[in-house]
């Protein structure tokens, strides 16, 4: 057994037997404080999730683990503890230095690997002969040392996965909380200096309603540890720009342009529930994260590319190639299966605090229409989203299940006609009416005189289908009425 103690002076007074392990804390034999701890005990002490609580460190090569003995704690030794994988140190650096850093690295790393074909290229032909010789001759040691680079890059990779607050996912994280809230921070100073003199006073009534919601969402979620130990604070932006976001360390910021855009609490209750559940999910730590492997990969990458391809200009259009397929196959989908989980969480945490969670899909469907109005639709898998009337379809198909979730949390009955409902009626009654105030359409065009006729004054046009606009003149069919009128001589 060996006694924990904090004191080094201490122990140098007593003249015990102590290892002073670099101003690490000291330990020693007791003093018969503690009584001998069997194995079998020790085990039992420490079982299940106890183990995983308990304390433990590494000195001269040994694992001491925290046990109790005799109304103290005691570390005791050479039993291995098992814990979750973190065996490697996280890198202590804040991680914006990537801003700077990773351009760096990249423009290096091509360097280096167009330095590599230049030099090749430059070898008499004796040279490039005794190279190749010597590389098959040590290619077991080569392959050997690849094996090596991958096996630890794998554990390294395979260490450093944790569980995701709330679903248990398992995902690689590479960044300590606190550098994460360090980013996020940083990005909020930033932001409030760049809006400053834009963002409302508390007194708003918009300041008011997004409080007033964040709250309830907030109070009614407690039984989440990570909404628990958050501290959430609202900034309104006075700007007409449909977004909302929150930050790492729980700043919400959302503009008036979003406020303007939802119908109703319900709807705003479910932006604010998904922006959050970024936040609980810890999904900006993620994203970093895989975007730091995927950073890694692709430079290697690139140095073959840069090295083995025949001319700059193929390299140039090869390293812009491998950048693309990156974007397409690994950053964007990750985006999108970030984006759909926090929908889902969002969606709970609504249903939760009460709301109607059936104003979900209404609410992604008048984002639809929004795009479509405003021409912003882009193909789903050249964005960081998923498309908005697949979300929507996606949150119908969740909304029976979070429906259930209302009545567990005991909360009010909600409106016998479903919003869905009134939604889907409204849009198609805009469309009847569109098409019956457009069925025809008077347009003035210029007089046009010729030897027998001439077109008059007003043309009648009659709709042949599709988008009125100016953009629809291809889908009007024009009906001229002529003027006959007496030849002149």
């Amino acid at each position: 057994m060996y006694k924990f103690i904090r004191s080094s002076s201490a122990l140098l007074s007593r003249g015990s037997h102590c290892a002073d392990i670099s101003r690490r804390p000291i330990l020693c034999r007791p003093i018969g404080t503690c009584r001998s701890v069997s194995r079998a005990q020790f085990y039992q002490w420490n079982s299940g999730n106890n183990l995983r609580r308990q304390p433990t460190f590494t000195a001269l090569f040994t694992s001491y683990v925290k046990v109790p003995c005799g109304g103290r704690w005691t570390y005791l030794r050479k039993i291995k503890s098992i814990r979750d994988f973190h065996t490697s140190g996280r890198c202590p650096a804040h991680p914006l230095l990537w801003v700077i850093v990773k351009p760096l690295i990249r423009v290096a790393t091509m360097l280096t690997g167009r330095g590599f074909r230049k030099w090749w290229r430059k070898l008499p032909k004796d040279k490039r002969t005794y190279f190749r010789s010597v590389f098959y001759a040590n290619r077991y040691s080569i392959a050997i040392a690849v094996c090596i680079i991958c096996t630890s890059s794998t554990y390294y990779y395979v260490s450093h996965h944790q569980a995701a607050p709330i679903t248990g996912r398992k995902r690689f994280i590479a960044f300590t909380p606190q550098q994460i809230i360090d980013v996020g921070q940083a990005c909020c100073d930033e932001f409030k200096n760049e809006h400053e003199g834009k963002i409302l006073p508390s007194s708003h009534p918009h300041y008011a309603r997004v409080l007033r919601v964040a709250n309830k969402l907030v109070l009614s979620n407690q039984n989440i540890d990570v909404m628990k130990g958050s501290t959430w604070r609202v900034y309104v932006i006075d700007e007409d720009i449909v977004n909302a976001f929150v930050l790492p360390t729980g700043d919400i910021f959302i503009f008036s342009g979003m406020l303007n855009l939802t119908q109703n609490d319900d709807q705003l209750a479910v932006v604010l529930g998904h922006e959050m559940a970024h936040a609980l999910l810890e999904h900006t730590a993620e994203k970093m994260s895989h975007g730091h492997i995927a950073y890694f990969i692709l430079l290697a990458v690139v140095a073959a590319i840069w090295a083995f391809f025949p001319s700059d200009i193929v390299a140039s259009l090869m390293h812009w190639c491998a950048h693309r397929v990156n974007l397409l196959i690994s950053e964007l989908p990750n985006s999108r299966r970030l984006e759909t989980e926090a929908d889902e969480i969002g969606l709970q945490l609504a249903a939760k605090a009460c709301f109607d969670v059936r104003e979900a899909s209404v609410w992604w469907n008048l984002m639809n229409l929004q795009e479509k109005s405003d021409g912003a639709q882009i193909p789903e898998w050249l964005s960081t989203h998923p498309a908005t009337d697949g979300r929507a379809q996606k949150l119908d198909e969740q909304t029976p299940e979070a429906l259930k979730l209302l009545l567990l949390n005991k909360c009010p009955e909600l409106p016998l006609q479903d919003p869905r409902d009134i939604f889907r009626q409204k849009q198609a009654e805009t469309v009847k009416l569109t098409m019956k105030d457009i069925s025809k359409v008077v347009i003035d065009v210029p007089k046009v005189s010729t030897a027998k006729y001439a077109v008059s004054d007003k043309t009648i046009i009659v709709v042949s289908g599709g988008q009125v606009g100016k953009n629809a003149v291809s889908n009007l069919s024009p009906m001229p009425v002529f003027k006959e009128m007496q030849q002149q001589t």
